[in-house]
C-alpha cells in the first residue's frame, strides 16, 4: 500500500501533502479521493485544494494508473476527467463500484455518454468549474453514500 503524505512535503508519487483542516484531531482518518487528470495545470491546484479541505488525495494521469490505484486503495470518492492522453476516463469510472461517489469533469458534457445517469452516485461537472463547488459536491456525495441514500445504491437488474 502506498505511504501517506507527511509534514507538508509531497510524497514521491506526487500526491498532495496531508494538511489537517482546522478542528481535525490527529487520529481521525481523512477520506481518500482518487483524482484522475492528465493536465498538471488542472490536477495540481485541485489536488492542493482537496487536501486543504480535509481529503487525502491520490492522483493518476492515465486510465491504467487510476485502475492500479483502485486495486491498491479503497477510495471514498473519485474525480475523473473523461479525456485522458492515455486511456479513457470512462473505463476508470466503470471500474469504480457503486456507491463510491464519482464526479466526472469534462469540457464537453455530451462526451459522458450519460454515465452520470446510468451509474448511481455520479455527477457531471463541466469545465471550467468552481473548486469550492466541486469540494462541496464530493463532501455531500460521500455523506449520502455513508447514509445509504437511495440515489447512491446499486440499481438492481430487476428494476431496469
Amino acid at each position: 500500500m502506498p505511504s501517506r503524505e507527511t509534514k507538508g512535503k509531497p510524497a514521491r508519487d506526487g500526491r498532495a501533502p496531508a494538511a489537517k483542516p482546522a478542528g481535525q484531531k490527529g487520529g481521525e482518518r481523512r477520506p481518500i479521493v482518487l483524482l484522475v487528470e492528465d493536465d498538471l495545470a488542472v490536477r495540481g491546484p485541485l489536488q492542493k485544494f482537496l487536501a486543504l479541505h480535509g481529503f487525502d488525495v491520490v492522483t493518476a494521469d492515465s486510465a491504467d494508473g487510476a485502475i492500479d490505484r483502485l486495486r491498491e486503495l479503497r477510495v471514498a470518492a473519485a474525480i475523473v476527467d473523461l479525456r485522458l492522453t492515455q486511456g479513457s476516463g470512462r473505463e476508470v469510472i466503470l471500474s469504480i463500484p457503486p456507491p463510491t461517489p464519482v464526479i466526472i469533469f469534462s469540457a464537453v458534457p455530451d462526451e459522458s455518454g450519460g454515465l452520470e445517469q446510468m451509474r448511481p452516485n455520479t455527477r457531471l461537472i463541466q469545465k471550467p468549474f468552481s473548486l469550492l463547488m466541486l469540494v462541496e459536491s464530493v463532501q455531500k456525495m460521500i455523506a449520502a453514500a455513508a447514509r445509504n441514500e437511495p440515489g447512491t445504491r446499486r440499481i438492481s437488474p430487476q428494476a431496469t
